[in-house]
């Protein structure tokens, strides 16, 4: 490529680079029994065998999806779910319609007899975090809360044995929006128009013979 025309593209790819560069996360996941800062309520809009979709209780907003390991049952507007006939021994929670992530979360589990629990979070940067086992029944509610420095991307509740009769209360906190497709289309046309420039004025300028 003629070195005049290439120095224009330099800038152009820079400015993609940033665009599509991932944002540097601290990451970190903390995991602990009792209330933490989310304060948004969810309720259920649908559900159907082992999955649930919950929503904003201010407004038809997809917040959560929820997917347990048995047949799962609930009303819509509830703010539960009850497992169907067998106790859910795992139960996911993730991000779902507008939302790629949350900075807190928490939820109350009811569970039957005795046994432990565990609850991993994964945040934004694929870092995986598994608490310490977590005896059920606890002397007060079995309540948990997730909290992440960048933000949390899947939460599991893993019981053993299988216990877990109902989910209740699911709150978030800081919702975190998917990107708009406009970023890349942005960081594209910079591109596209820088490069453009380039070529036309190497076009106009007559090149250095050496």
């Amino acid at each position: 490529m003629n070195v005049r025309l290439r120095k224009f593209w330099i800038l152009p790819a820079a400015v993609l680079g940033i665009c599509l560069m991932p944002a540097t996360s601290r990451a970190t996941v903390t995991i602990a029994l009792g209330n933490g800062p989310a304060t948004q309520g969810l309720q259920v809009r649908t559900f159907s065998g082992t999955t649930a979709i919950f929503e904003k209780s201010s407004g038809p907003v997809d917040v959560v999806k929820v997917v347990t390991d048995t047949n799962l049952t609930s009303d819509s507007g509830a703010a539960h779910i009850d497992a169907l006939t067998t106790p859910f021994s795992s139960v996911t929670f993730t991000p779902t319609g507008p939302y790629q992530g949350f900075t807190s979360f928490e939820v109350d589990p009811v569970f039957t007899g005795s046994g432990t629990f565990t609850v991993t979070g994964t945040d934004d940067a694929g870092n995986v975090v598994t608490s310490a086992p977590f005896a059920f029944p606890t002397s007060g509610n079995d309540r948990f809360n997730v909290t992440g420095v960048a933000y949390i991307t899947s939460v599991v509740l893993t019981t053993s044995p299988a216990a877990v009769s109902s989910i209740r209360e699911v709150r978030v906190g800081g919702l975190v929006a998917v990107p708009e497709a406009s970023t890349l289309v942005s960081g594209l046309a910079v591109v596209g128009i820088g490069g453009i420039v380039g070529w036309r004025r190497s076009r106009r300028s007559p090149a250095v013979s050496k």
